[in-house]
């Protein structure tokens, strides 16, 4: 049996083609849809945050910030230029955690986050209590209860080599000075 050759013809779309004219469709209907939406906080200007005594950088887009993050739709000023060191770049040192700035990141672009599979439960739960801390401060309640959600299972699902050796005991350490931080010097 033959195979068939596709047939390619010069007048055909490329992707990219029809997700301009897709675009371009709603701006004219005056409607827009939620992939557009989406895809338009892209488009906006970013900001660099430099996070904790490394100033670690993150670059993030503001329009995403601003439409995930009650901080951030509060306080837009904190975008704009007055608070930048450089052009585009913001130090943050009241987040001292690069690695909950970086959980909170993935979430904030893709509705979930992730710790490397190399943690002990002890620095997994400290991860946590960390990112419940940002989440707290960034006024994100969904984050907030996922990283309770994600602290609880963990416990649960370690309970049975945890309870009774010292693992269990540096989970609880981690968990509180993670909390207490703030509050002992206030």
């Amino acid at each position: 049996m033959g195979k068939k050759k596709a047939r390619h013809s010069s007048s055909a779309w490329s992707f990219s083609d029809e997700a301009m004219y897709s675009s371009r469709a709603f701006e004219l209907s005056g409607h827009e849809d939620e992939e557009t939406r989406f895809y338009s906080h892209f488009q906006s200007p970013t900001v660099c945050i430099l996070v904790g005594p490394q100033k670690a950088p993150f670059y993030l887009h503001c329009e995403v910030l601003k439409s995930k993050c009650p901080f951030f739709q509060t306080r837009a000023d904190f975008l704009a230029k007055g608070q930048l060191e450089d052009e585009g770049t913001i130090f943050w040192q009241e987040i001292t955690s690069c690695e909950a700035f970086a959980m909170f990141v993935e979430h904030v672009y893709t509705f979930k986050y992730t710790l490397p599979s190399r943690f002990s439960v002890a620095d997994a739960c400290d991860s946590y209590a960390h990112l419940y801390r940002l989440a707290d401060y960034l006024m994100m309640d969904d984050l907030k209860q996922t990283a309770l959600d994600k602290m609880e299972r963990l416990l649960k699902d370690n309970s049975s080599t945890l309870w009774g050796n010292e693992l269990s005991s540096a989970a609880v350490v981690k968990l509180h000075a993670a909390v207490y931080d703030d509050t002992i010097n206030k």
